[in-house]
């Protein structure tokens, strides 16, 4: 029998079960046990709890304005009538409260005032996911005459946690408060054949990727959206004809512009085209331009594909290859 077939004694399977129920994940629950995380998932699924990485959490939804309800790893809490006093331990510890269901999936706003001990203190504050990856914005918190108020701003699935942890410290907590906000502009369209095209560009889709034509520096493909967050553009871009040319890519916003271009030579294997701006600001763009060598008189051929465009954290939309459209379809 090998070490993963092993039978867990009874203790170990209702400690298993019991912080299944309570929201942990299969990664958490393996290593707060000992256990690998096959034996974890084996050992729920004999006892019929095991509901997928879909599941929803156990309980009723826990209230995390009630310091009481949340799970403590590492730390010591002690709750009072206005907040709780919560003493990491050393090695770092951390409170998590699973989310709700009345905002999973909704852009949200976790604020929290934190009032170190000492005259400072390190802290994290965000999600923790299922599988154990931690959103979190980190604060470098300092002592003030009123607690200060801190927040993270994302977007939280059935069976994530939200989080608070910190280095061997004590830190005060009042005023937790979750406010759900209203949903953003979304992501472009990445489909360049949906983009417009200026002083003789062409787009045209193939089953490698999108084939695109720019006669001199003046020729572009452009797609104009609103949009009020981080930005990033990114896409496989192969030299097709002439012998070498340059492309570029602008995101540019009311706040300004972010710019960036390759070099391209023959080569089956393709160079990557990224820019990313931090914030952009009311009406933004997103602009390709290109040329060859002046003195061969052609046109700029490029092939793209793999194209990316991220948001903020977990927000992305990427298309590989061009839409199938029906003959007659624009």
């Amino acid at each position: 029998m090998t070490p993963e077939q092993t039978e867990q004694p009874r203790e170990t399977k209702e400690e298993i079960a019991t912080l299944y129920r309570q929201g942990f994940g299969l990664r958490q629950i393996a290593k707060m046990t000992g256990k690998a995380q096959t034996n974890v998932k084996r050992t729920l699924q004999n006892a019929g709890l095991y509901q997928g990485a879909e599941r929803t959490d156990a309980l009723p939804d826990r209230n995390p304005k009630d310091f009481r309800q949340w799970q403590k790893e590492n730390c010591v809490v002690f709750v009072g009538d206005t907040g709780a006093a919560v003493d990491f331990l050393s090695g770092g510890g951390s409170l998590t409260c699973p989310v709700p269901a009345s905002v999973a999936g909704k852009l949200i706003r976790l604020a929290v005032k934190i009032q170190p001990s000492g005259e400072a203190a390190s802290v994290a504050l965000g999600v923790r996911t299922a599988e154990g990856i931690l959103h979190a914005t980190r604060l470098g918190v300092v002592r003030h005459f009123v607690p200060q108020e801190f927040h993270h701003k994302g977007r939280a699935q059935l069976g994530d946690h939200f989080c608070i942890g910190g280095g061997a410290s004590t830190v005060l907590l009042s005023d937790l408060h979750i406010e759900e906000l209203p949903e953003p502009p979304p992501l472009p369209n990445p489909d360049l054949y949906a983009w417009q095209a200026e002083a003789g560009a062409l787009v045209s889709p193939t089953r490698h990727g999108w084939r695109v034509e720019l006669p001199d520096e003046r020729s572009r493909l452009f797609t104009v959206f609103p949009f009020d967050r981080a930005l990033s553009f990114a896409a496989e871009v192969f030299l097709s004809s002439p012998h070498a040319g340059v492309v570029g890519c602008t995101i540019r916003h009311a706040g300004g512009q972010e710019e960036g271009a390759l070099e391209l030579r023959h080569s089956d294997q393709p160079l990557t085209l990224r820019i990313r701006t931090h914030r952009c600001e009311g009406e933004t763009s997103i602009e390709l331009k290109g040329h060859a060598p002046f003195y061969t008189l052609s046109p700029l051929v490029l092939l793209l594909r793999n194209i990316t465009l991220t948001g903020e954290e977990r927000e992305t939309v990427q298309l590989a290859m061009p839409l199938e459209r029906k003959d007659g379809e624009a």
